[in-house]
């Protein structure tokens, strides 16, 4: 809790802001001329949150980058441009409620300077920044920009209170439709961010707040009201959540990454998401539709016909990369089912489905066809002396520097632990036998491996050839090791040097 309570102290200073100013208003406390609780509420809500940012970047090294140094500049300039925009309705327009002024530009300009640093923090993470993330975040831009344009701007700039300033229509209007792109914007830098930090989510609060209150602002300004009490709660909220998430304990995360969220966002999760989202501005249009005069067109039909072709093909897109990863994923999965996780190469299912089709094969052309299971010797030894990780490096080694020798007709694949398969179709056992040779050569570390070679013979099932050629594995393993014996006969295993051994067939377990 030590390590929170700077935001929790913050948050809930922010929100003891928030219950005063609202009792004030609904009370006429906050009402008199001057505006004396409102203007010490803000002053207190501007002064502890740049001073929050300042001890953010004094208290966490890792935070002095330029989006925070953004964030100090922004808010600062956003604080001026409040108290001018006060200023000036107070001395020149004597408390009328203007549709622009002079403090609006200063607050604009605190905009551009917030987006530049959320820019800046995205370019620092464009190699994570997936166009997944994009597209999703797009359509959310899209379907609330929609619905921002008919339900504000539009209407606002109907009202009979615009009529004849286009450009104090244009101004108000660019604060929710800012706000609405510092959300857009903020939620690509979250999503793309490994892993997901509180302070970032807390943080992306701040915009979606703004966008509150800017609307609700706007939506009264358009009925020549000042703006509601719901609205100056949303706004300071906003500034607690900024004040919150840079005191944020560095390292405080979700505990998941986007990796994992991707893969929890599977596309049953996307696909009543992409359906609604899409169909958001069909919805509108027919709902103006049916609102419409009669015999009269839509009043909006223009820009929803661009929003709806802007969503379709977003969304299409979107769709068509749910494809594309569906596909890959498939691929992967296949691989891993086919593939040992370890060394790369076919697992013994993959191996024993090769050795089905060799069989077929050598069974129409008569071709010779071998079995050798290789085992290295003491690998259990191997890996008390030098651990595990040497163990798995020395499996990968092998893998790779044996793959490296073999044609294209003959197939190694892991049968588990430190035993491998090698089918082999068109080589004389003395072939096999050399390969065998060039294989213990090339084995790293001078590690030594025991093999047991069985050939095939007509009407050999694979079960039978993969017995025969543990039995003269078992052989090679009970005479010594790092040696190769050729399965002959069922009662005898005949050492490849030449020599012979009776096969054992006790019951005891086998020597590795």
């Amino acid at each position: 809790m030590g390590r929170w309570s700077t935001s929790l102290g913050l948050g809930c200073f922010y929100l003891l802001l928030a219950v005063v100013d609202l009792v004030t208003s609904r009370t006429g406390w906050g009402l008199d001329p001057a505006r004396t609780v409102r203007f010490a509420t803000y002053a207190a809500a501007y002064l502890v949150l740049m001073g929050s940012i300042a001890w953010a970047l004094r208290r966490h090294p890792s935070r002095r980058n330029a989006f925070t140094y953004a964030l100090l500049v922004a808010f600062g300039v956003y604080t001026v441009g409040d108290y001018v925009s006060d200023l000036t309705v107070d001395l020149v327009y004597g408390h009328d409620r203007q549709l622009a002024d002079p403090g609006d530009a200063l607050m604009l300009g605190a905009y551009t300077i917030a987006l530049t640093g959320y820019v800046r923090l995205v370019a620092r993470a464009r190699e994570r920044v997936s166009l997944a993330r994009t597209l999703d975040t797009m359509i959310l831009t899209v379907a609330l920009g929609t619905l921002a344009w008919i339900t504000l701007v539009v209407p606002g700039l109907r009202s009979p209170l615009f009529q004849g300033h286009p450009s104090s229509a244009i101004v108000c209007a660019l604060f929710p439709v800012l706000d609405l792109v510092l959300l857009a914007v903020g939620a690509i830098r979250v999503m793309s961010r490994l892993p997901v930090s509180w302070g970032a989510i807390i943080g992306l609060a701040c915009p979606a707040l703004l966008l509150v209150g800017d609307c609700l602002d706007f939506a009264n300004l358009i009925r020549d009201r000042q703006a509601p009490d719901a609205a100056h709660v949303a706004w300071l909220l906003a500034y607690g959540a900024v004040a919150v998430a840079v005191n944020a304990p560095a390292g405080a995360n979700l505990g998941t990454g986007g990796r994992e969220l991707d893969a929890r966002l599977t596309a049953r999760h996307h696909v009543p998401w992409l359906f609604g989202m899409g169909m958001l501005p069909v919805g509108v249009y027919g709902w103006q539709l049916v609102h419409a005069p009669s015999g009269g067109s839509v009043p909006d039909g223009s820009a929803l016909s661009v929003s709806m072709l802007l969503m379709f093909a977003l969304v299409v897109a979107r769709a068509a990369g749910m494809l594309r990863t569906s596909d890959q994923q498939s691929e992967v999965l296949e691989v891993l089912a086919r593939n040992d996780h370890l060394t790369g190469l076919p697992n013994r299912r993959t191996g024993d489905a090769e050795l089905g089709r060799a069989l077929l094969r050598v069974e129409q052309t008569g071709e010779p066809l071998s079995v050798t299971i290789i085992d290295l010797d003491r690998f259990k030894a191997f890996n008390d002396s030098f651990g595990h990780h040497a163990g798995d490096e020395l499996l990968v080694g092998c893998a790779h520097r044996w793959s490296d020798l073999l044609g294209p007709a003959e197939v190694l694949a892991r049968y588990g632990g430190e035993e491998f398969v090698l089918v082999t179709v068109g080589l004389p056992t003395s072939a096999v036998l050399d390969l065998l040779d060039r294989l213990r050569a090339a084995t790293p570390r001078q590690q030594t491996f025991s093999a047991g070679v069985a050939q095939w013979q007509r009407d050999d099932s694979a079960a039978d050839l993969v017995a025969r050629a543990d039995e003269a594995l078992y052989a090679a393993k009970a005479n010594g090791r790092a040696r190769t014996y050729l399965w002959e006969t069922r009662d005898r295993a005949v050492d490849a040097a030449g020599g012979a051994s009776g096969a054992r067939h006790g019951s005891g377990g086998r020597s590795r």
